[in-house]
């Protein structure tokens, strides 16, 4: 049995374990300025709080709860959506990676800005440590037959 398409979810900011610009997110159509709207000095405390995790306060769990999506970007791409190859034949191996699992598949991908370290918190083990990834979970279950 072979997939007809598949479904990709990525934090894009706070992840430090994953980068954006793997294989399967090579070809998004989203300009990274509309994504990366978070300074340095931000990212570097969401990084540390990673290291040494704060205390869960309300203010967290009430930003996490609310009704602000973390979904910044839904989309089904198809082979048609991928750009031709530059002319140049020197292609990174991402992208030769991407071609060809884009060759024949349709990707539905979905970018998510999550609060804090995002690697752990899309999990969602644990309902107050993790809370800020429950809204993609939703998400997850509201637009997927399981």
């Amino acid at each position: 049995m072979k997939f007809r398409n598949r479904t990709l979810y990525s934090n894009v900011v706070n992840d430090n374990l994953v980068l954006l610009k793997t294989s399967s997110l090579y070809f998004v159509d989203l300009d990274e300025d509309d994504i990366i709207k978070i300074g340095i000095r931000e990212n570097l405390k969401f990084f540390f709080a990673s290291l040494n995790p704060p205390k869960i306060t309300e203010d967290y769990l009430t930003r996490s709860f609310s009704g602000i999506s973390p979904i910044i970007h839904d989309k089904v791409y198809t082979p048609e959506d991928i750009p031709p190859p530059s002319l140049q034949n020197n292609l990174s191996i991402e992208e030769k990676i991407a071609r060809n699992w884009h060759k024949d598949m349709t990707w539905r991908k979905i970018l998510v800005r999550i609060e804090g370290e995002a690697h752990m918190t899309v999990i969602v083990r644990r309902k107050w440590i993790n809370a800020a990834g429950t809204r993609v979970i939703e998400h997850l279950l509201d637009n997927h037959e399981l």
